[in-house]
């Protein structure tokens, strides 16, 4: 893996580690999707994003769910 890519992902999982359990694991997916350009392309549609970038059906539902319900 690029070096970029690695210091990239630790900064994000730096941002994320005191989220919640379940929120911890779908906020890093919408920030590299972000940092990646993917709402963009699509102009902001985010599940199509993260569809984009290769995730699975359920790690999109977990992304989003923490996009939309967040911590609380």
């Amino acid at each position: 893996m690029n070096e970029y890519v690695i210091e990239m992902m630790t900064a994000l999982s730096d941002v994320v580690y005191t989220l919640p359990v379940g929120t911890n694991l779908g906020i890093p997916h919408l920030l590299w999707a972000m940092v990646a350009g993917q709402l963009l392309v699509s102009r902001g549609a985010v599940i199509p994003d993260l569809k984009q970038i290769g995730l699975s059906d359920r790690a999109v539902r977990r992304s989003w769910q923490a996009l939309r319900r967040g911590g609380g």
